[in-house]
């Protein structure tokens, strides 16, 4: 089942670059997900122009406000999976979008 997905790069939305809402609204993405590491794959093909090395994704199921039950995953794994679904041509294949 496919779930609702609220994706942050964290280090794009909070950079030292600059605080404006469209330094913040460019790093998130909603998205219908298999899982939030999924999820964070679609955000990358799709919205966020670069992948990161060694940085963190905030998810969460509630919205893009912070909750204490938002998960961190590891830029690293989101990666990993992307390059999986690359190829094996989910993308391709629309994937969960």
């Amino acid at each position: 089942m496919l779930k609702k997905y609220y994706v942050t790069d964290w280090q794009m939305a909070f950079s030292d670059i600059a605080f404006s809402k469209n330094n913040i609204e460019s790093a998130r993405f909603l998205t219908l997900a298999s899982s939030p590491v999924v999820a964070c794959a679609l955000a990358i093909h799709f919205k966020f122009s670069t992948a990161m090395i060694n940085g963190s994704y905030r998810v969460s199921e509630k919205g893009f406000e912070i909750h204490d039950c938002d998960i961190f995953i590891d830029s690293n794994k989101v990666n990993e999976v992307y390059l999986d679904l690359c190829e094996n041509n989910y993308f391709n294949n629309k994937g969960d979008t």
